[in-house]
């Protein structure tokens, strides 16, 4: 593969989507916005997500892994509670999930993308990946809107 992409993949995933992920904790658990530690320990998640995708074991055995590290890196540098890092960890991984779902269906049932170039990692399906990232972000930063309505 050309190197572009694994650079592109790579910035997506290191900086966006593990920073997304350790933000959308911060979100749902009401805890006060340390923009230091959501950077440090979003990259760092960041990081852990691109080595563990790159290690030849099924999908599942990723997500297990991951959640684990979420909740690890939460706990450790973001002082977010066992329980709350424990519970939203897992609620981010269902609501990306669905999120990425519903995307997906878009792309090959309404807009036509042959199913190889979205999953494949190329420039395309690092590209289309970056719309259901985002998406989750503005959700969750909308479910803990509603909590602090509700509160």
């Amino acid at each position: 593969m050309e190197m572009l992409t694994y650079i592109v993949y790579f910035i997506r995933t290191v900086f966006i989507e593990g920073i997304v992920i350790n933000l959308s904790i911060f979100l749902l658990t009401n805890t006060r916005l340390h923009w230091r530690r959501i950077v440090i320990s979003g990259i760092i998640l960041g990081l852990c997500i691109y080595i563990v995708r790159l290690l030849p074991i099924h999908y599942g055995v990723h997500t297990l892994i991951l959640l684990i590290l979420i909740i690890g890196l939460n706990v450790s540098i973001s002082k977010i509670n066992l329980f709350n890092s424990i519970i939203y960890g897992l609620f981010i991984c269902v609501m990306m999930y669905i999120i990425e779902l519903l995307y997906y269906l878009m792309y090959v049932k309404v807009i036509g993308l042959d199913e190889s170039t979205i999953v494949g990692v190329n420039i395309i399906s690092t590209l289309v990946s970056l719309p259901p990232i985002l998406t989750s972000l503005l959700v969750f930063f909308l479910i803990s809107k509603i909590k602090q309505m509700k509160v």
